[in-house]
């Protein structure tokens, strides 16, 4: 009995050691199976050997992948750029720490070509434009997303569109005069001999980012150390240099961020992802002492610095003292005389600015200061856009940028730049800024975007100035104070803890405002479904409401944001259908709509489902003979 006991457990145990010691890998496939299990499963072979566990690849759809890795079915995803732009929506605990080259190159390139006599975007109106086919990334997702931004709604009457369902019968298309533009791929168009290429006019180059490498949320870190280390040198080392000859063209792995893939993200209309920021604080022994009985100070700034970062809209998550940060900050504070406190701030180990101030400024301009020279030090760059009629850069509001705050310099070709401030500007919106005319602009001039406002001179954030303020009521110092100071300060916390949940219970009022609204929202799908598709009016009755929603602080704006994002895909299947006749819905698909949105509590992968079912509905590919 104890002998099978023992069997029993042992094999127990030698299972559960297995487990622990599997690396679990799902990678989205894209080319055929044959190639992508040729390419990565070596790969991860070759991982797992230098790390003595065992390794499973799968390949997973890529609408699944995300949520497996949030949940820990896996341990390392390989997404290609979109399900992993939409997987970040969906799960924002996954953050990509690399990419792999191709060809040694960390990105390939798709145009935007049209034939002669079309220089830009607006004499594309009444066009026909050639696309490749729905899934194709540069023949038509991102090229969508580029037109979108220069204020041409395919769904419109403006263009007509079609596929050829081939990057190269694209070019001969163009090349023969029978479309006016296509979005093709740079390997097909430098392959592409046709005998009118030269004469075609490039309206936009883009570049595409390639895969990204994202761990799941719940794997060891000492472990996703280790793996970094292991995929980043795998081309150097003698025994895996035969893993990077392979049909793939994947010729070594890379780090990267989030920030690799942004200039993506517009095309989806998805907020950048912005850099996170860790700060930490670090009073030398004299400057505690200087402090006295005020060292709760410290604590004090660090919460104040956060809050002037957050309230710049330039960063994402700011964590003090330790969190995962592309940013990491020290701010060094020294007592150099009597009141008088030294500061030096560093990024990253470089140095970025320093300064002197009082004791009793430390509180009130030390986090204005940091923030300031923390913004000085992270100009942004990007390029100069014309539409047509406009020029404007894809910055703005949402970004952190404002005209009072930040300088514009666009750059030139002979060296010398042309310098833009608030007077320049014609209009700012959450995403583009609209410069004036300037004869001087030019397409695809380098413009960049530096915040220039002298260091204490902007308040960003508004403190009330206490000395007693800082104090700990659990100390000797406090209860040795007058009596006017402590009734002052224990008066102050109560007020902070009655506002506190005035605040709480406002904020509350607020989410079930949101929730009304969004049911409201909601509800003209189900009208939809039903039958009743004369939602024009509706749709703009209801984008005005949440616009004033907004103005009376009813809804927030990140809350606006998604609201705006559901009428906006709505008015897209009106525009489609009244341009294209009914949308026919199989039994099936209405039916599961009418799961979907039959409590009026659509959640945003939910309404992503409805609206997919819908554009299939919606989609009617024209014929080649339709022309």
């Amino acid at each position: 009995m104890k002998k099978a006991f023992l069997i029993v457990t042992t094999f127990l145990s030698v299972q559960l050691f297995a487990q622990q010691d599997e690396l679990k890998v799902g990678i989205i496939q894209y080319k055929s199976a044959e190639k992508v299990n040729e390419t990565f499963i070596p790969l991860m072979d070759y991982l797992g050997s230098q790390l003595g566990r065992k390794v499973n690849v799968e390949i997973v759809a890529d609408e699944n992948l995300g949520f497996l890795l949030s949940r820990g079915d896996y341990d390392l995803g390989i997404f290609t750029t979109f399900p992993y732009l939409k997987a970040k929506v969906d799960f924002p605990e996954l953050s990509v720490f690399g990419s792999h080259l191709v060809d040694r190159e960390d990105h390939y390139k798709g145009y935007i070509l049209a034939k002669a006599g079309i220089k830009n975007f607006g004499d594309l109106k009444e066009k026909e434009i050639l696309f490749v086919k729905e899934s194709s990334t540069s023949g038509y997702k991102i090229p969508k997303g580029v037109l979108t931004e220069f204020n041409i709604d395919l769904e419109s009457e403006v263009v007509n569109y079609r596929f050829s369902g081939d990057h190269t019968a694209s070019l001969w298309a163009l090349d023969s005069g029978k479309v006016d533009a296509i979005a093709v791929d740079d390997k097909r168009f430098n392959d592409f001999d046709g005998p009118n290429k030269s004469k075609f006019s490039v309206l936009s180059e883009f570049e595409v980012p390639y895969h990204a490498y994202v761990f799941s949320p719940d794997l060891d870190q000492d472990l996703a150390g280790q793996i970094r280390n292991l995929l980043f040198n795998a081309h150097k080392d003698p025994e895996a240099r035969d893993l990077f000859n392979n049909s793939l063209e994947v010729t070594q792995i890379v780090p990267k961020d989030d920030n690799y893939y942004n200039d993506l993200r517009r095309y989806m209309r998805i907020v950048r992802v912005k850099p996170n920021v860790v700060v930490s604080i670090n009073p030398t022994a004299n400057t505690l002492e200087a402090l006295g009985a005020q060292k709760d100070l410290i604590p004090l700034i660090e919460g104040r610095i956060q809050q002037e970062l957050q309230n710049s809209h330039r960063f994402g998550e700011v964590f003090i003292k330790d969190g995962n940060a592309s940013l990491v900050c020290s701010l060094d504070l020294f007592s150099t005389e009597e009141g008088i406190f030294n500061y030096q701030i560093k990024v990253n180990n470089k140095f970025i600015g320093d300064g002197e101030l009082s004791q009793s400024e430390l509180r009130n301009q030390l986090p204005i200061q940091f923030a300031q020279w923390l913004l000085k030090s992270q100009p942004l760059e990007t390029q100069l856009l014309f539409n047509g009629e406009d020029w404007f850069i894809t910055f703005g509001i949402d970004d952190g940028v404002t005209s009072e705050d930040y300088s514009f310099v666009v750059s030139r070709e002979n060296g010398k730049t042309i310098s833009l401030n608030e007077k320049h500007i014609e209009s700012m919106s959450p995403l583009n800024i609209v410069f004036k005319e300037n004869e001087d602009f030019k397409q695809g001039q380098l413009v960049s975007l530096t915040y220039d406002t002298p260091i204490g001179d902007k308040v960003l954030l508004h403190y009330e100035d206490s000395e007693i303020s800082t104090w700990n009521i659990f100390s000797s110092d406090f209860w040795a104070s007058g009596f006017w100071d402590k009734l002052g300060l224990i008066g102050g916390v109560l007020i902070a803890l009655i506002s506190a949940i005035v605040g709480r219970l406002l904020a509350n009022r607020k989410k079930r405002r949101f929730k009304n609204i969004l049911y409201q929202t909601n509800d003209l799908i189900k009208e939809y479904v039903e039958g009743h598709y004369k939602l024009e009016t509706k749709l703009i009755e209801q984008k005005d409401f949440i616009s004033k929603a907004l103005e009376e602080g009813h809804i927030n704006e990140n809350q606006f944001l998604i609201l705006k994002h559901r009428i906006e895909d709505m008015q897209s299947i009106v525009e489609a259908h009244q341009k294209r006749g009914d949308i026919i819905l199989k039994d099936d698909q209405t039916q599961e709509i009418k799961d979907i949105v039959k409590d009026g509590k659509i959640t945003e992968r939910e309404f992503s489902r409805i609206m997919t079912i819908i554009k299939k509905g919606a989609t009617r590919e024209v014929k080649p003979d339709e022309n």
